[in-house]
């Protein structure tokens, strides 16, 4: 989450900081309040966060895979799309492709 509000605007970090120490208190204080209660073991809470950590994570990389692959690709000044021209110049190179390293090819 707070990944997400400090990439959302780069104008403003105080606001950003002001939002992550909001986001952080209440995890930070239901967690010691569960081990303070006796409640919770600290292998519980400590488990709690990694796998809310690791939920997270995978959260936050699914959105930014989604978002790059639904983002308005870049046009050049004929009006064609970045990624068309470069595989238009990948396909009028003539001569076999070089195979470097991959083991294939006559022995040296």
């Amino acid at each position: 989450m707070i990944y997400l509000i400090l990439t959302a605007s780069k104008r403003r970090h105080r606001w950003g900081a002001l939002a992550s120490l909001v986001c952080v208190v209440p995890v930070v204080v239901v967690a010691f309040s569960r081990l303070y209660l006796n409640k919770h073991w600290l292998s519980d809470v400590v488990g709690g966060l990694t796998a809310a950590t690791a939920y997270l994570l995978l959260a936050i990389w699914l959105v930014e895979v989604i978002s790059a692959r639904h983002a308005p690709r870049p046009v050049d000044s004929e009006g064609a799309s970045r990624t068309r021209s470069v595989e238009a110049a990948a396909d009028s190179h003539v001569g076999p492709t070089p195979q470097v390293g991959l083991g294939v090819g006559p022995p040296a």
